[in-house]
């Protein structure tokens, strides 16, 4: 991928069945490859295969969708772990719509994409678990700068309070405290203009 003449800058792996163990070799080859759109949408993939991307390669994207997996809660505290390291300037979409995300870890992660990436205009959280009472705090945290796309289809009744996610969210909280809001504005000027999601 590297090596492929032009460079290769977006790359769609739209419903391809890969699975984590055929996601596995793909996000070993992704260092180095200047990517700046990545779809993996509709490929099961679970909280693993979110661990597996490599942050060189999220620093470098300007829209990453990751519709229609199975990451769980997990997955999308293992992202927020992942884009707090990160900070990616450029990011401007992130699509994770159904993708069975509960309401705790879906504030936690847009506590940190508000905090880790001044770019983001557009999110997308259509069809998880997350309660009507959550879905008010992510429009209060995201703010008018991030567009958070319709929420209709969320099934509160799957949304656990209990889960056993908390742990995990606690750590998440307690590894992304040094995040300034007050640098939300940074970086805007590396964007480039927020890409349209992908289709």
């Amino acid at each position: 991928l590297a090596t492929a003449p032009p460079p290769l800058t977006r790359l769609d792996v739209r419903d391809c069945a890969l699975g984590d163990d055929g996601f596995a070799p793909l996000a070993a080859a992704l260092p180095g490859v200047p990517l700046e759109l990545l779809d993996v949408s509709g490929n099961d993939l679970s909280a693993d295969s979110v661990k597996r991307l490599p942050e060189t390669t999220l620093s470098r994207l300007h829209s990453l969708a990751l519709e229609e997996n199975e990451l769980g809660s997990s997955g999308a505290l293992a992202l927020a772990a992942l884009l707090a390291k990160a900070r990616p300037a450029r990011l401007a979409v992130l699509l994770a719509s159904t993708n069975e995300i509960r309401s705790k870890a879906a504030l936690a992660l847009a506590t940190v994409l508000k905090a880790a990436c001044p770019s983001l205009a557009t999110l997308h959280l259509d069809a998880n678990c997350i309660s009507s009472d959550a879905i008010d705090q992510l429009a209060d945290i995201l703010g008018d700068d991030i567009r958070l796309g319709p929420m209709d289809d969320n099934d509160a009744d799957d949304d656990d309070d209990g889960d056993d996610d908390d742990d995990d969210l606690d750590d998440l909280v307690a590894a992304t405290s040094h995040l300034d809001l007050a640098t939300q504005g940074q970086g805007q000027g590396q964007a480039g203009g927020a890409p349209e999601p992908p289709k």
